[in-house]
């Protein structure tokens, strides 16, 4: 099913590096859209489990959870972890209970966009509506689990941050961009581990939801992983956008996008519970970009919303994205 809502857009200013790097994305993305192309291959089931590997992570290599803070407030308890396995390997989340629900809770997985954090999604009335979102889910019943992506590697210089070295060549820096991605992908995989450890979570209804950059980790954790059922990616970039952040060199990035191809994974999300939640007026993922995603995404479980917008969607997406959880994952 796709959906059209017409919406008043939004007047809010945007955060100015967020509109920086919006036009960037877009203006960039042009020229690269004609050199830059999606995978062309049809033949994405044959190669889908090939792929899906870049995700694999040692689940021998123990996750360890320290509780760093606890808060009782008023609808809810909210936890402050510190994940961690080896010495190097450290990570913050959020993880929330309903106070007026009874456990196990399903649980909602959130992924904050390129420029955020965790704290985005405790924010009321920020660009992605984080704070608005995360009480209607908790007062819906669901726990919701939010990590620190670190997506900001992607857009700061190895110089400008101590202790980060993406190399000298364009090769390199194009490598070790990619695998940030991959790296929040397989940190909310071992937080799904962990999660399986709680008493207070019901793991078989488990559900995500990511937005821009967060949307594209909701897209590869949906497909790969078999313990979320229930995804809501909203305005996720098309690939020939979303490359812009590892280089600007299209000969050199043709060779290495497909790792990461969006369309490469839909064989994974043809049976489950997949929405999208989109601008009509986008830069950063066209109509058309959009509608040939979903159509590549076999299967009935699925929905495509469009807002009168463009990569900023009205606070409405809220409301969709709850009762699609709702629907999939509360109990009957």
């Amino acid at each position: 099913m796709i959906t059209v809502i017409k919406a008043t857009r939004l007047k809010k200013k945007l955060p100015l590096l967020f509109l920086a790097v919006a036009i960037l994305m877009s203006a960039c993305g042009r020229q690269v859209n004609t050199k830059i192309k999606a995978s062309t291959n049809n033949n994405h089931k044959n190669t889908f489990k090939h792929i899906a590997r870049i995700f694999s992570y040692d689940k021998n290599n123990k996750l360890n959870a320290t509780l760093i803070d606890k808060q009782e407030k008023p609808g809810h308890t909210r936890e402050r972890i510190l994940f961690s396995a080896g010495k190097d390997e450290k990570f913050y989340g959020f993880l929330a209970f309903p106070a007026k629900k009874s456990p196990p809770f399903p649980c909602i997985l959130q992924v904050h966009p390129l420029k955020g954090t965790k704290y985005d999604w405790w924010k009321n009335n920020n660009f992605i509506h984080g704070g608005n979102l995360t009480r209607r889910l908790l007062d819906s019943g669901f726990a919701v689990l939010a990590l620190n992506s670190r997506f900001q590697r992607l857009l700061y210089p190895a110089k400008k941050r101590s202790g980060t070295n993406f190399g000298n060549s364009l090769e390199e820096q194009v490598d070790k961009k990619i695998q940030v991605i991959i790296k929040a992908v397989v940190n909310y995989r071992r937080a799904l581990d962990y999660l399986g450890t709680r008493k207070e979570i019901d793991i078989s209804r488990t559900g995500i939801i990511g937005y821009s950059t967060g949307g594209l980790v909701a897209v590869y954790l949906t497909a790969i992983e078999k313990r979320i059922k229930t995804a809501a990616a909203c305005v996720p970039p098309s690939i020939a956008n979303a490359v812009i952040f590892f280089n600007f060199n299209p000969d050199l990035l043709q060779g290495k996008i497909d790792k990461i191809d969006p369309l490469r994974f839909t064989p994974g999300l043809s049976k489950k519970n997949f929405l999208m939640l989109m601008g009509n007026n986008d830069n950063l993922c066209s109509k058309k970009e959009a509608g040939d995603f979903f159509k590549a995404i076999k299967g009935k479980k699925k929905n495509l919303i469009f807002f009168d917008c463009g990569h900023i969607l009205p606070v409405g997406y809220v409301d969709k994205a709850v009762s699609w959880f709702r629907e999939h994952l509360a109990n009957n």
